[in-house]
This record gives structure tokens, C-alpha cells and sequence, in this order.
């Protein structure tokens, strides 16, 4: 039997590419979620998509490709898969998930350790990245592998970290920069992790003493090639989280902006005022996220702000005997594309290595 990889939320923003990557590596997919007109719709454009190559293929009499998007028919299949009322049956015939949902996560990756099931997760929020950590002796056991961490930031924040965390000696400081476009077509998991980031504070570095809100403790900094600084804010991303955990010595911490400033800034504003204070109440919760993700619908339909994305790690530290400076960035267009591609990678490298829990930066 080829090896199946389940994608849960194959017909969202970030699932989409995922399932279009795999089929591109010619891999068997079942798209999964709870919503069948959504999963109907998607197939049904799955195998238009795939005739319509067929199509073309046959007028330009390429036989050999003929034949692989006849098998790619027969690679794709739907599931019903509903999470938030999991049941162990919906992995019958998996041999991988990748989780592209941020709901009953730690339960999807339980799941799969019972099952003998690989496992895949995108989710960039800090604290679930730690629950998860803490199944690592379980995962070990079961003789499965499962991959955290996977995307931008985390993932490629944290594969830029251990690039240049090897040219240093000693490490003092780690500072990530992540840059969304706000005009970059959103899902519903993007605007309800956006809210929930909002109402959020954590504890800056790990340290107890030191409280902070998300959205807070605006700073300045430059992205190579740009002529003006970019406004940042605190956010709790998981990115900061591994590399802590990775390099122990050093101060972390992530950051966060738009691709404009003047939207970093009201959230900014808004948090300072204690807006965000009242995310604690249900209603209030459900009004706002309702407002977001019209507010987001709009912005793309007018065209306001871009779908670039840019990634910047700094390190500061002792490299050949001097304090110095060092940043890396990687910057492209369409977030949820290289999140899709990154996470459809990590569920490709699974099948080289030892059963254990790894992150991105280990693949």
C-alpha cells in the first residue's frame, strides 16, 4: 500500500497549497475537514484542474504526463473529518497528517500516537508548541514521527536561527522579525489566531517577571532593501519558544508588523488604550473577530497593503572573539504558499528519519 497523507483543512487558505504540493510530488492525499460543500467544491476544482492539465498535455503529445495526471485522479480522495468530535477512524488507511486547523490540535497528535500515525503541525502559537513538546517520550514510543513548527515562524525563522546561531561562539541575544502583508487573502484560522494573539500576553524570554501584552512595546527596525524602518510589536509566537529551548544562554523574543505601518500602529494604540482587554468576554470576542474578518475581505478588495511576507532573524553575540551582529532574512509573496510548501516538505522528509518529535529546523 503507498504511504496516504491526510491534510485537515485541505480546502483552506493554507491546505490548499499543501494538497497542491503533495500532488505535485505525485503523493497519495485524502483532503479532510468538516464542511462537505466546502470539500465537495474543492475536489470538484482538484479534477477540472487536473483534466484541464490532461487536456493540455495531450495536444502537446506528452504521453508520459498523460499518464501521471490520470494517476494524480486517483491519488486525491475526500474524508469528512470533523475535530472538534474526533474519532480514531477517520485515520483508517493514513499513514500522515498534517494539521492545517488550530483547533484540537494536542487531540489530532494524541490521536495519531495511538494509531501509529505520522503527524504534522503548522500551528505558530507558542503554548500548544509546548503541550506538544511535553508528548515527546510518548511519541517515542509509539514509533511514529511527528514534525512542529513548520511554516514561517516558526519553521524558516527558526532554520535561519541555527544558520547563523553555528557562526557564533556565544550567543547573547536572538530577536525574530515576522512582516505579513495585510492585503494577502485570509482564512478564518488566520483572522481567529489573529484575535486570540490579540487578547494574549505572555511571559517575554520565559521570564516570570517580566508580563507583557501582545501588541505592545512597539520598536523600529530595517528589512534589507527597504528605505524606511518597519514598526514591530511583541507578539507570542512559537518561534521564539524553540529557540529558546535551543539556545538556553540567550534572551528571545519575537516580533511582529504589517506590511503597513500605520496598522501595526492602531492595533498598537488600540492595545495601549485597553481595547483588547474586553477579548475576555465571549460576545465581545465573537463581534470583533466578525468585524476582522470583514475588515481583512475589504482590504483585499481594495487593493489596500500587499501579499509580500518577510522573515528576519538577528543574533547578537561573540564571533571570532568580537561582539557583533549578525541578520538573515528571507522575503517572498503569498504567506499561506510557502507555509503550504513548507509543511507538505516536512511530511515528504518524514519517511528518512528515526521515530522522535522534531522541529522544522532539524528536517
Amino acid at each position: 500500500m503507498k504511504d496516504t497523507i491526510m491534510v485537515i483543512g485541505g480546502y483552506g487558505q493554507v491546505g490548499k497549497h499543501i494538497c497542491t504540493h503533495l500532488l505535485s510530488q505525485n503523493k497519495h492525499i485524502i483532503v479532510a475537514g468538516r464542511n462537505k460543500t466546502k470539500l465537495n467544491l474543492f475536489m470538484l476544482e482538484a479534477t477540472q484542474s487536473i483534466q484541464q492539465n490532461k487536456i493540455n498535455n495531450q495536444a502537446n503529445q506528452l504521453n508520459s504526463n498523460n499518464k501521471s495526471n490520470q494517476d494524480k485522479l486517483s491519488a486525491i480522495a475526500a474524508r469528512v473529518v470533523d475535530v472538534a468530535n474526533w474519532q480514531d477512524t477517520y485515520l483508517e488507511g493514513v499513514t500522515t497528517v498534517i494539521m492545517a486547523l488550530e483547533q484540537n490540535n494536542l487531540e489530532v497528535m494524541e490521536a495519531c500516537t495511538r494509531c501509529g500515525v505520522n503527524y504534522v503541525d503548522i500551528t505558530p502559537t507558542g503554548t500548544l508548541i509546548e503541550a506538544m513538546e511535553e508528548k515527546r517520550e510518548e511519541i517515542q514510543k509509539s514509533r511514529i514521527v511527528a514534525c512542529i513548527g513548520v511554516g514561517i515562524a516558526p519553521g524558516i525563522s527558526n532554520v535561519i536561527c541555527e544558520n547563523l546561531a553555528r557562526q557564533f561562539s556565544e550567543i547573547e541575544e536572538i530577536n525574530s522579525y515576522l512582516m505579513l502583508g495585510i492585503g494577502e487573502q485570509h482564512g478564518s484560522n488566520a483572522v481567529d489566531w489573529l484575535v486570540e494573539n490579540l487578547g494574549k500576553s505572555f511571559y517575554v524570554n520565559g521570564d516570570k517577571t517580566k508580563l507583557r501584552k501582545s501588541f505592545s512595546d512597539g520598536r523600529w527596525a530595517h528589512l534589507q532593501g527597504e528605505k524606511r524602518k518597519r514598526r514591530y510589536v511583541r507578539i507570542d509566537l512559537a518561534d521564539w519558544h524553540i529557540m529558546k529551548k535551543q539556545h538556553p544562554e540567550a534572551k528571545v523574543q519575537s516580533w511582529y508588523a504589517y506590511d503597513q505601518n500605520g496598522v501595526t500602529m492602531l492595533f498598537e494604540a488600540l492595545q495601549k488604550v485597553g481595547l483588547f482587554n474586553l477579548l475576555k468576554f465571549p460576545r465581545f470576542k465573537k463581534v470583533f473577530t466578525n468585524l476582522m474578518s470583514l475588515e481583512m475581505k475589504l482590504m483585499e478588495k481594495i487593493h489596500f497593503g500587499t501579499d509580500r511576507y518577510a522573515v528576519m532573524v538577528e543574533v547578537k553575540g561573540i564571533c571570532d572573539g568580537k561582539r557583533v551582529i549578525k541578520r538573515k532574512e528571507y522575503k517572498g509573496r503569498v504567506n499561506s504558499k510557502i507555509t503550504g510548501k513548507s509543511a507538505a516538505y516536512a511530511a515528504i522528509n518524514l519517511e528518512e528519519k528515526e521515530p522522535g518529535l522534531y522541529y522544522m529546523n532539524e528536517l
